[in-house]
């Protein structure tokens, strides 16, 4: 049954309560650990949104990112859904002892975010320095986007970034990927707005989408993926990277995979075979393509959106930052090939030859 008490909107049943959502003021808010004798076991999707109410949506926005800054969470609560998305004055959070699932986006633009603490008794998480992990250290599953340092240690014994796990951090400049990481999961560190190196090893496998996506700093990396992908979106709008070392293994680049990135040129890789609609689209600085003849599939005109040189009734039209002929990009393709066919298909300007 659902009903309000204190400053909650709760869902009561005859052995549990859920809190559904939150419309208080505070700027440290205890949740109870009974509500009517009854155990709080799990928090709602935005509960400190009050999403669940329509009426209180947008004020509740306002409240929570203004005012809430700690929580205490219920010595009694299993579950933690995507309860804390948006609150961006929060700072710290103790995990207790109790709890048994986070949901993967609980932590979504908590911007002072600085400090999670796990309870030792915790049978599924455990923290240090201020960092979320699995209970064995060996999944990363969030590292706190306010945090002023990265520690040295961060990824010891980690096999596995999670999702969103260094979304938004100020603090990343770089990062070494130990061998001992086996994955990278979605978006793991997507607007990371100071990271500008990246060193990964060959063995490593990217699940998901969007891992460096919108890290405009970002310049140097060496790219693998034992998975033979570029992921979708994994590295749009990276404004600051230039260029691309691919591993040997690529047989496919992803819808978006550069969107709007920085890249001057590209070599695409010998061994891939397909490249999907939207991979470079809106790459204003590229200047140079070469697609080898192992490319069997060009989706579509979208897959170089906003690049080359294209040849209409009026003459020319110059793509690329600037729309001049230096600015505009030239493709470089293989005779009868899918590359070729592609620029004759989008009336782009190219060269030919059997040697690129």
């Amino acid at each position: 049954m659902r009903k309000y008490y204190q400053n909650y909107r709760i869902d009561e049943s005859d052995q549990e309560v859920v809190i559904l959502y939150y419309f208080g003021d505070e700027e440290s808010v205890i949740v109870p650990n009974e509500i009517h004798g009854k155990p709080v076991t799990a928090i709602a999707d935005e509960a400190f949104l009050s999403a669940g109410n329509p009426f209180l949506r947008d004020v509740s926005r306002k409240i929570c990112q203004k005012s809430l800054k700690h929580i205490k969470l219920p010595s009694t609560l299993k579950h933690l859904n995507n309860a804390l998305i948006y609150c961006l004055e929060l700072e710290t959070i103790r995990i207790p002892a109790s709890l048994e699932t986070i949901s993967n986006r609980c932590f979504t633009q908590c911007r002072k975010l600085r400090q999670i603490d796990v309870d030792d008794k915790n049978r599924f998480y455990s923290s240090r320095d201020g960092v979320l992990y699995s209970r064995d250290g060996k999944r990363l599953i969030q590292f706190p986007m306010r945090k002023k340092t990265v520690p040295s240690d961060v990824l010891d014994g980690v096999t596995v970034i999670g999702n969103q796990a260094f979304s938004n951090c100020e603090a990343l400049t770089e990062i070494v990927i130990p061998e001992s990481v086996q994955s990278i999961e979605y978006s793991a560190f997507c607007n990371c707005s100071m990271l500008e190196t990246v060193q990964m090893h060959p063995n490593i496998v990217l699940n998901g989408s969007g891992h460096f996506s919108n890290c405009v700093r970002l310049s140097d990396i060496m790219f693998f993926n034992s998975e033979p992908v570029v992921p979708y979106g994994c590295f749009s709008n990276c404004k600051a990277l230039r260029k691309i070392n691919f591993g040997s293994t690529i047989k496919t680049i992803a819808e978006h995979a550069f969107w709007g990135s920085g890249l001057q040129e590209i070599a695409i890789p010998d061994k891939t075979k397909k490249i999907l609609s939207g991979a470079f689209c809106q790459c204003l600085d590229l200047k140079k393509v070469i697609i080898p003849k192992t490319v069997s599939y060009i989706s579509n005109s979208a897959v170089f959106s906003g690049c080359g040189i294209a040849e209409t009734d009026e003459g020319p039209v110059y793509y690329g930052r600037g729309h001049d002929r230096d600015a505009a990009c030239t493709f470089y393709v293989h005779p009868d090939s899918a590359g070729e066919k592609y620029c004759i298909e989008n009336n782009y300007i190219y060269t030919t030859g059997t040697d690129l």
